[in-house]
């Protein structure tokens, strides 16, 4: 296969990986093909420019020069072409990956006080007042980390809405719709998760008082 066919295969690769680590790992071999390319560009340039020289001299065999020199041009095109679209896909990819580990982690992190609270809830009623002002405050304290982490579960939705603007092809139109249901999912499960303290501890003091 000749050089400038593999480098068409290369570039046509469609496994970006999965993974943010797989995805980088892609970036960086990428990264590599365009600077080996910045180097073939230099002999690329300067092959026009002695093929120019020998048909401005009107050399015996300039049709096939030009022949060959347009050809040369039009593969180097060609590899331009694919490495844009790549480089293009890479960062969807990316993007892509990062959003499925936000959301693995937002969701973990959310199950985890949902934990919590269930905890809490089923804990044995507190009847003095000072045990009441203790869980009182650790609500507060509770309701206040929840909060802090809202701004976390924003950046998350926003980014989802983001990959979505993209128009992004390597997504099916089955996948693009799931994206839209974790988006809505993370964003329902943060709000719901905020308020819930709150009600607990309403009914916490309510029925202990």
């Amino acid at each position: 296969m000749a050089p400038e066919e593999s480098e068409k295969v290369a570039l046509a690769n469609p496994d970006f990986g999965t993974t943010v680590e797989e995805v980088d790992a892609q970036v960086k071999k990428h990264d590599a093909f365009e600077k080996l390319l910045g180097t073939q560009e230099e002999k690329v340039v300067a092959l026009q420019e002695h093929g120019d020289k020998l048909l401005a001299q009107n050399h015996f065999e300039s049709a096939t020069i030009a022949k060959r020199l347009s050809e040369v041009v039009q593969r180097r095109n060609k590899v331009h072409e694919l490495c844009g679209n790549r480089r293009h896909r890479l960062e969807d990819a990316l993007l892509h990956a990062q959003f499925v580990r936000d959301v693995g982690e937002a969701e973990s992190w959310i199950g985890e006080k949902q934990k919590k609270l269930e905890a809490e809830a089923n804990k044995v009623e507190v009847n003095s007042m000072e045990d009441k002002v203790k869980k009182l405050q650790k609500h507060q304290a509770f309701q206040a980390e929840l909060a802090a982490h809202k701004g976390r579960i924003d950046h998350i939705k926003d980014k989802g809405i983001g990959l979505l603007s993209r128009q992004n092809y390597l997504l099916t139109k089955a996948e693009l719709a799931a994206h839209k249901g974790h988006i809505d999912h993370i964003k329902d499960k943060g709000i719901g998760l905020l308020s819930r303290p709150k009600k607990l501890l309403v009914k916490g003091i309510e029925t202990k008082s």
